[in-house]
């Protein structure tokens, strides 16, 4: 019960606060394929390795940013133009193109040992679109330095006040316990 009442104000600050706990990202290029199956058919999906100039990735993870977007790219194309429902999707990345090879033939091999039908799927007939949303930082850089500096100052000194008001806050829980 002690230790709650110090997590509490801690998870509810990063709850309340995400700009603080937010990651920073990066904008790369990376290779890409897909892969779709149906649980109700014999017959799976794979596209041709792509290059996409610019995707983002955490930086402390390397997690594709919106990597569902990306399947459902590959999902949509599967029910718009093959009539195909009921796919699930799934897509690959890496950031160098001989890793993202092994694992598409990785892919493939299994899925033929497990007496699936490999249908490939052309970059002619499909092929990914970046998924870019701007975020904070991205904003930011466009702004004039002057502007981004005091946007910066101004994000330090809130920090600054929440861990204060956070540091007051467990102090008086502890005063008020002694009482």
């Amino acid at each position: 019960m002690k230790l709650l009442k110090y997590i509490l104000p801690l998870a509810l600050s990063g709850c309340l606060f995400p700009s603080a706990v937010q990651a920073k990202a990066k904008r790369v290029p990376a290779y890409m394929f897909g892969y779709a199956v149906s649980m109700i058919d014999s017959t799976a999906y794979l596209t041709d390795i792509q290059r996409l100039d610019t995707v983002i990735l955490e930086n402390k993870t390397s997690f594709l940013r919106d990597r569902q977007l990306y399947s459902a790219q590959l999902n949509a194309y599967l029910e718009d133009k093959l009539l195909l429902s009921n796919m699930t999707c799934a897509v690959f990345y890496n950031q160098k193109r001989k890793k993202l090879e092994k694992v598409r033939q990785r892919v493939n091999k299994t899925q033929q040992a497990m007496g699936m039908k490999i249908k490939p799927v052309a970059t002619d007939d499909f092929s990914f679109h970046p998924e870019l949303w701007a975020t904070l930082e991205d904003e930011r850089a466009n702004l004039p330095r002057a502007e981004r500096k005091a946007l910066e100052k101004a994000d330090k000194a809130k920090q600054k006040e929440q861990k204060k008001a956070l540091k007051d806050q467990l102090k008086n829980g502890k005063s008020g316990k002694k009482k």
